[in-house]
């Protein structure tokens, strides 16, 4: 449909209040809001994961059918799209038709759409777009319009296999930044936050299943924490998850011995059958 030769193509920015409308041509006035019926919003606006965008549109140039000597008929049919920075939907597509009728003397009325976008709770950074597809159909005109809003969230790049990114260890649970001096004391806990990318998610709804396996031995080489399945991460969505965050505490013995420990973590694949073991070291003094 986007691709006849009745389709008008028109860019958007986010202030963009009105579209010129050429003679008799159907045109879009689309805007998004950051709350339901607010101002439009501008390029500075970001938005989070998880958030919902909020849509209008009035739309101009459209033709209507004598219904009776009093009333005239109009008809629209609509579809939106979002699309993340890698082309990917990021939204169900939505589509609705818009039929009304008209007094003869409502020559300037315009019909007013309002749609709900919800942003994926693990949607990626960067600029997302909508487009916009409006179809009069007593006149068979098209048009479209395209629109564009950032999403701000962490930055994890993917990988084509199995992999762990960003693996820290922290003094707590709500430090934001990795220990630079891997040191704990008597009466520590460990706090290790890492993101896990690279499983198949190769299905037709996007679906994973990884599971996780750690084990802490001490200086003397016995096991002072071990889980085979300390955690495990499965689901399936039209969005796909492109990598999973990983947080857990251990809590030392109330008088740990002194010296190097090591942490292995296991993550496994369920879907792939592929395994992968990370090994990290601390000191306790």
């Amino acid at each position: 449909m986007l691709g006849t030769s009745k389709s008008r193509i028109l860019w958007s920015s986010f202030c963009l209040s009105a579209l010129l409308a050429f003679g008799k041509d159907l045109a879009l006035k689309p805007q998004l809001h950051q709350i339901e019926d607010g101002p439009a919003i501008d390029a500075t606006i970001d938005f989070l994961p998880g958030e919902t965008v909020y849509m209008s549109f009035r739309v101009a140039g459209f033709e209507s059918k004598e219904k009776d000597d009093e009333f005239q008929t109009v008809a629209l049919e609509y579809r939106i799209t979002v699309e993340d920075p890698e082309g990917v939907p990021a939204a169900a597509p939505q589509q609705g038709k818009f039929t009304t009728d008209l007094r003869r003397e409502d020559k300037e009325w315009e019909p007013k759409i309002r749609r709900e976008i919800r942003l994926p709770d693990h949607a990626i950074r960067g600029k997302y777009k909508v487009t916009l597809w409006v179809k009069d159909t007593i006149s068979g005109e098209e048009a479209t319009s395209l629109l564009s809003f950032p999403v701000r969230n962490r930055n994890v790049e993917g990988a084509p296999e199995l992999t762990v990114r960003n693996f820290g260890f922290y003094r707590s649970e709500e430090d934001r930044r990795p220990l630079t001096q891997l040191i704990y004391h008597k009466g520590d806990s460990v706090f290790v936050r890492m993101d896990v990318t690279g499983y198949d998610r190769s299905g037709a709804k996007n679906a994973f299943d990884v599971e996780y396996g750690l084990k802490l031995t001490g200086p003397d080489g016995k096991p002072v924490v071990e889980q085979a399945q300390a955690a495990r991460e499965a689901g399936e969505g039209f969005y796909p998850r492109r990598w999973l965050p990983v947080a857990f505490r251990l809590d030392l013995p109330p008088d740990p011995l002194k010296g190097p420990y090591d942490l292995t973590v296991e993550i496994r694949d369920k879907r792939s059958g592929k395994n992968l073991e990370l090994r990290r070291n601390f000191e306790v003094e």
